[in-house]
């Protein structure tokens, strides 16, 4: 028994060692202070063709495990120019996601996950989805980075959110919003690339017209959107 608390002991002091924000953060800024503001507009307003989302170990821990890692996400611009957004506690001013040139980073970053975008993006578009705050708890590095994954668009990069539910419309029970208005206790929990096969309006047909809270709710409906 006393050897099982002297290494909970040391388990507790090497966790100390490390600051609490660097759990979701990372540790470290990098902010991005290398540009002009016309160079910075330019390079928001630039479309994405890839993002890869990256992990690497928190500063000073030489393995990553689960949560207890840094990540943020690698975009690829048409001229192939690469920069890693990514956010943390005090990493920007106006914004705690920023960009910084992909040279910057270490050899420890790894892919964990790609996607294209075809343009269909921009780089603020990236920004705007990591969010501007940050909390280590619910609002850090990994969902800002999972946000900016799974953005969802049309042709023109604009996004709107197809639901279901009791008296939501008038023909059809499932209806189409600005994703805009939608509030940050969204989370995703999947996604898929339809690659412009289907229509908002498959999606609406597939939702279903009526509305039923045992048989026919709100997952009935996102299920089969999902599965067409």
């Amino acid at each position: 028994m006393s050897s099982f608390k002297v290494l909970l002991c040391a388990v507790a002091l090497a966790l100390t060692e490390i600051p609490v924000d660097s759990f979701f953060g990372g540790g470290t800024s990098d902010h991005n202070a290398e540009l002009s503001k016309a160079e910075l507009t330019a390079l928001y307003n630039s479309p994405v063709f890839k993002a890869e989302k990256m992990k690497r170990p928190l500063l000073g821990v030489p393995f990553m495990l689960g949560p207890f890692s840094h990540s943020g996400v690698r975009v690829t611009l048409a001229n192939g120019d690469q920069w890693l957004i990514h956010k943390g506690d005090n990493y920007g001013q106006s914004s705690q996601t920023v960009v910084v040139n992909a040279e910057h980073m270490s050899s420890k970053w790894k892919v964990v996950e790609s996607k294209k975008f075809d343009g269909r993006k921009r780089v603020a578009d990236f920004v705007e989805a990591g969010g501007s705050e940050f909390t280590w708890w619910d609002d850090n590095c990994h969902k800002a980075s999972d946000n900016m994954m799974n953005q969802v668009t049309l042709a023109d990069g604009a996004q709107w959110l197809v639901h279901k539910g009791d008296d939501y419309g008038k023909s059809s029970q499932t209806v189409v919003t600005r994703a805009s208005d939608m509030s940050s206790g969204w989370e995703v929990i999947g996604e898929r690339d339809f690659e412009g096969t289907k229509t908002v309006g498959d999606f609406v047909k597939v939702g279903g017209t009526d509305y039923s809270v045992l048989f026919d709710n709100c997952h009935h409906a996102s299920g089969r959107m999902m599965e067409q």
